[in-house]
């Protein structure tokens, strides 16, 4: 039926999961639709309310502003690299860091299961996204893409201890 609502949102989710090689998924209270999802092979998850953004204004952006000299800006236009000096970088509040601070640090989910450690970050247009290896201690031998979300994915940072605990299944 072409007129439901339900078989409109899953055409969309099915034409754009055939558009892009991003994972997508459809999220929604509805087990008749999470069924039909099942059904023609579209990843379906049932809406958790606790992981709602309740106050945008404490997402993590992935930004903050530097001043730097024209002479600076003008290397990065021209494809050098820039560096910055630590001592020069502004001092973060409690429970922030940069992210090449995360580097190396071991990533672990809710059960403990180590999914591997932070090798790099890139960023999209809506957050940072932490490049997870596995290494022996991992649960699998699998490459993660982490969304740098936080509370939702991110959990805590503990820099000291070496690790990241992240709300991640071990089977993404």
């Amino acid at each position: 039926d072409r007129e439901d609502s339900d078989n409109q949102i899953i055409c969309t989710a099915l034409t754009e999961k055939a558009a892009t090689k991003r994972k997508v998924i459809v999220v929604s209270r509805d087990i008749n639709m999470r069924v039909k999802c099942d059904s023609l092979g579209m990843l379906c998850e049932d809406y958790a309310s606790e992981k709602v953004v309740q106050d945008t204004s404490k997402l993590y952006t992935g930004f903050s502003l530097h001043l730097v000299d024209d002479q600076v800006v003008d290397h990065f236009y021209a494809g050098e690299d820039v560096y910055i000096d630590e001592d020069d970088l502004p001092l973060l509040d409690e429970g922030e860091y940069y992210l090449y601070q995360l580097e190396g640090l071991v990533v672990k989910n809710l059960e403990n299961k180590i999914l591997g450690e932070v090798k790099g970050t890139f960023g999209t247009k809506s957050n940072e996204v932490l490049v997870v290896e596995s290494t022996e201690n991992s649960v699998d031998s699998e490459e993660r893409l982490l969304p740098y979300v936080k509370p939702q994915v991110i959990k805590e940072i503990n820099p000291d201890e070496g690790f990241i605990l992240v709300d991640w299944p071990e089977n993404y």
